[in-house]
């Protein structure tokens, strides 16, 4: 309990642990990769029932993008270059929106790391059988995995929480959890011109201060809740912004993650792009509406009628072949909004809650000293938006008060793509959904749950990693040699050429169907950063053992490869690898002496 202060709190602090601050799927997913890697973690939530799941991811239910059911998911059909596209437009609202450097980067990420995300689930958790694949809206092919027999999201963070729960409960040494408990700061060294963070502060069960140090990772979800919160962060630097939404979601303490970050010097990005619907049914009694939680309609309700404001003018008119960002942009301007409904006769699933929420009327006369505006006037904008022949002037009219409202923001903190950590505090990182401009300008269907995945494993390695080289690095640590023993087994000072052999990576190009089926005792092939390489002649001679690149064959062998050596040690192996070219679609980032990539 050396790294913690606990003021008469009884709570296991595993040493060297990593915090985990979040127990939604990207912090679950995260620990687990912690374990593999044979480092320590404790999760930190404000939710009282962790293992009982949290977060938004629980809902997702969709899918997880990344491959098809089959062996043939990398063929000319479904390429990654296909499934990059589909994110690239997505990403753009459908192509409408040219994407920041930052999103590309962080699609980029997302795309090489799809196949191995739903290798990982289907290898450690043997219950996760995915038994249905869709085609999402922008993707080009069926390519978003599901199950039968429920909502994805929960399936799969139910089956991690299964593994994590029995983990915790064998080496409760090395693993920990905190409930009830909330980050409420970072801890930075007490050098003045250090801002290194070295933990974190938190309360628990709202009352008792905790301080507990180590390495950070935040895992705290997406900022579509807050929005007085996101109106305070953006100030006046992000004049279009129009704050003239209501919000679909209850306030989150997420958003709280994000004044942390900003008070610390950490940068924020994109704030101003978010998921929003036209469609937000607000109470007529709500004078401004800011941040109000509402009911969110179809989108198509809206162009079944039209829309005015409060003086009556036309804002949306019938069956409008405007998207929902630019019906939304115009709602904006107005304070109130008014959708008049002639037919309730397609909704009736919505009967209840719009006669509920909102007032009928046997005319026009009547509607018109409802909303006091002059009948002529309304009568003119009936007559601009819907033709003669369809409307019955003596009929039943349907009125709801109606603003555009954001489901979730896209923004949110800001990363360096190379090790996701935040731009402006570099010793803590970012997981997630709190991933500032991840989605881009629209929400990419079927990639949150991926994105969880991924990142969550990257962070991990990139973490652990850390972890090792520092203790090494450690005066009087009783496991100094130990650790040097183990090092130089997996990265030997011994048998290194004397003369480095730059190379360069040939264009041939290899499916990851093909080289999967390259691990038989005549061809052994591993991926590493992209590129593809025969290591059959080498087995002998690798540090690890043969059996540690037998089982890897067919693989890629990148995560396992970062944690323990640097780019350069390619080229400090000896002879044996022979560089065969780069896995299809994909751009080699293997930086070692002589690739000119």
């Amino acid at each position: 309990m050396s790294n913690s202060d606990m003021d008469s709190v009884e709570v296991n602090i595993p040493s060297d642990a990593i915090i985990i601050i979040g127990a939604g799927l990207s912090g679950l997913i995260t620990a687990h990769q912690i374990h593999l890697n044979g480092g320590n973690f404790i999760i930190i939530d404000k939710n009282e029932n962790i293992l009982n799941g949290c977060g938004s991811s629980m809902f997702a239910s969709t899918g997880i993008s990344g491959m098809k059911t089959d062996d043939n998911y990398y063929d000319d059909e479904d390429n990654l270059q296909n499934f990059h596209n589909d994110l690239i437009q997505m990403a753009g609202d459908f192509g409408n929106i040219s994407v920041s450097k930052d999103t590309l980067n962080y699609l980029n990420i997302l795309k090489d790391g799809s196949y191995d995300a739903i290798s990982y689930l289907t290898t450690h958790f043997p219950n996760l059988k995915f038994d249905k694949v869709v085609k999402t809206q922008g993707s080009s092919v069926a390519r978003t995995l599901g199950f039968k027999s429920g909502p994805p999201g929960m399936i799969i963070m139910m089956e991690i929480i299964r593994k994590l729960k029995q983990l915790i409960e064998e080496e409760c040494d090395k693993y920990a959890i905190l409930n009830n408990t909330e980050m409420i700061d970072f801890i930075k060294k007490d050098d003045d011109d250090d801002d290194e963070v070295i933990g974190v502060k938190c309360i628990r069960d709202g009352k008792t201060p905790i301080s507990i140090k180590g390495d950070v990772i935040l895992a705290t979800g997406g900022y579509g809740f807050d929005l007085q919160k996101l109106k305070k962060l953006n100030g006046s630097s992000s004049s279009s912004f129009n704050f003239n939404y209501a919000t679909a979601c209850p306030s989150s303490s997420s958003s709280k993650i994000l004044d942390i970050v900003d008070r610390n010097g950490g940068q924020l990005t994109e704030l101003g792009n978010f998921q929003a619907t036209p469609c937000g049914l607000v109470p007529f009694d709500d004078i401004h509406n800011d941040g109000f939680s509402v009911k969110v309609l179809p989108d198509t309700l809206i162009k079944s009628g039209f829309v005015i404001n409060q003086q009556g003018n036309l804002i949306i008119e019938s069956e409008t072949k405007s998207n929902n960002q630019t019906i939304c942009n115009k709602l904006a301007m107005n304070e109130n909004n008014y959708l008049i409904l002639q037919s309730l006769e397609n909704f009736k699933f919505l009967e209840k809650i719009i006669l509920k929420h909102g007032f009928s009327f046997n005319n026009l006369k009547e509607l018109s000293k409802f909303l006091n505006i002059e009948p002529s006037k309304l009568l003119r904008v009936v007559k601009t938006t819907i033709p003669s022949t369809k409307f019955n002037h003596n009929g039943k009219l349907h009125v709801i008060k109606i603003k555009p409202t954001i489901i979730m923001t896209l923004g949110g903190i800001k990363c360096n793509p190379k090790d996701m950590s935040i731009i402006g505090i570099p010793n803590v990182h970012v997981v997630g959904e709190c991933i500032g401009g991840l989605h881009g300008h629209q929400m990419i269907v079927g990639s949150s749950l991926l994105s969880c995945v991924v990142f969550g494993r990257l962070v991990a390695n990139i973490t652990c990693s850390k972890i090792l080289k520092n203790l090494l690095k450690r005066r009087n640590n009783t496991a100094q040699q130990r650790l040097k023993s183990i090092n130089n087994h997996l990265s030997p000072s011994y048998g290194y050429n004397s003369n480095y052999t730059p190379f360069k990576v040939p264009d041939t190009e290899f499916s990851l169907n093909e080289i999967s089926k390259h691990k038989t005792p005549e061809s052994y092939w591993i991926i590493l950063k992209n590129v593809v390489i025969d290591v059959t002649q080498f087995l002998s001679r690798h540090p690890g053992g043969m059996q540690s690149l037998i089982r890897s064959a067919g693989t890629d062998v990148t995560d396992g490869f970062d944690i323990f050596h640097d780019d350069s040690m390619i080229t400090k192996l000896g002879n044996g690898l022979k560089v065969l070219g780069r896995v299809k679609g994909c751009i080699p980032y293997l930086e070692v002496i002589g690739n000119d990539e």
